[in-house]
């Protein structure tokens, strides 16, 4: 129940709407890339050049960026759990008046 409460909107966020961002910025550059080789046809492969030296900066961005949102989704599942297991021994904490 609360993993979908979390997982649901982390999916939306970072896969769907990452994904048209993405394909927002491919259409931007290739209608740009057409009109621009429409204008100089020698302006060709520093455009081949500059989109596989973007390619290949994104893909290692998302190796890491993959990486450390795992790692922050985990820290917030830890948290999630003493929060839950916190308030599951509420009552014991309360009757000898512990704190964490």
């Amino acid at each position: 129940g609360l993993a979908m409460v979390q997982d649901v909107p982390d999916i939306v966020e970072n896969g769907y709407m990452r994904l048209i961002e993405i394909l927002k910025f491919v259409g931007k550059l290739a209608v740009s890339s057409y009109f621009i080789v429409g204008e100089n046809p020698d302006a060709g492969l520093p455009l081949v050049i500059a989109g596989t030296t973007i390619a290949a900066y994104v893909a290692e961005n998302y190796r890491k960026s993959v990486a450390y949102l795992e790692a922050v989704s985990d820290r917030q599942a830890e948290v999630v759990e003493v929060v839950q297991e916190a308030n599951q021994k509420y009552r014991l904490i309360a009757d000898y008046y512990m704190r964490p």
